[in-house]
């Protein structure tokens, strides 16, 4: 089906609801045999002693793979054979993940993720001091303004300055970031309406978003350098834990790379393109 799909090429269609078909009777003849060992299952939990908790979470598992397969069967039967389009919420992505969010980015190479959205600040020096695993649909403008106060109230409003990229901005995230800041930075939508904010923009604003790139850094050294590109955890707990452990290992970089700049100006791992923090 892959290669069909990758390779189009004349009645590319045709031959794709074929293979899909032949997924499908494979899929439906797997289903006739689990229903009958849920059925020898059932039986023998009623004639053997297991600990209700592990009888239950067998059974369990069981009737959860069945109807997740027969609703990822009929999602295929829908979209392929049918023409239907379904929308992203009503799809199960991954059988073993079903928490999985369906990410539309829009950029190349990868327009479309399969996980969830993070949420995180990173402060001068280059720690990330707040973190934030984004519930499925929520969007950047929905978290900016909850988390922000959390983390100013957690650095008792210790934070003067902070920039946020374009996908932040919404009028109301513009008007109540400014109760929380005292110099706050988003980027306005809009090819014009950005050139009237820079043209308008204070000191503060300027400085704020020349330090901005470095968040950029950040999320891409989480991904290369603390094991975030992909997640080898199944469960949502399992994905919330996978990305702190992410965020202490970056933490931890940092400091060792500031330890090492301070014991050893000269030293090759403690040099930093990061800009003095201003005083």
């Amino acid at each position: 089906m892959n290669k069909i799909t990758t390779a189009k090429g004349k009645h590319y269609q045709a031959k794709l609801k074929g293979a899909y078909k032949s997924l499908l009777r494979f899929a439906q003849h797997i289903m006739e045999k689990s229903l009958v060992l849920k059925s020898a299952v059932e039986r023998y939990l009623q004639n053997h002693f297991l600990p209700l908790s592990d009888a239950e979470e067998l059974h369990a598992q069981l009737d959860y793979y069945i109807s997740a397969t027969e609703r990822v069967c009929d999602q295929a039967r829908r979209r392929v054979l049918k023409g239907e389009t379904i929308p992203p919420e009503e799809k199960l992505f991954s059988l073993f993940e079903p928490h999985t969010e369906w990410i539309h980015r829009g950029k190349t190479p990868n327009p479309i993720e399969f996980g969830h959205r993070v949420f995180i600040v990173e402060d001068a020096a280059g720690f990330i001091c707040h973190h934030k695993v984004m519930e499925n649909g929520e969007q950047d403008q929905d978290v900016l303004i909850p988390e922000m106060k959390k983390l100013q109230d957690r650095l008792g409003g210790a934070i003067e300055r902070a920039s946020f990229d374009r996908g932040f901005h919404s009028p109301q995230n513009q008007t109540e970031l400014q109760e929380i800041l005292a110099h706050p930075c988003i980027a306005a939508k809009g090819k014009h309406k950005e050139e009237e904010q820079k043209r308008q923009a204070t000191i503060q604003f300027r400085r704020a978003r020349k330090n901005h790139p470095g968040v950029e850094s950040a999320i891409g050294a989480l991904q290369s350098g603390n094991g975030l590109e992909r997640c080898r955890d199944r469960s949502y707990l399992g994905y919330q834990r996978y990305v702190a452990l992410g965020v202490l290992g970056r933490n931890l970089h940092v400091l060792g790379k500031i330890l090492i700049a301070q014991a050893n100006a000269e030293a090759r791992a403690g040099i930093s393109k990061r800009l003095p923090i201003a005083v």
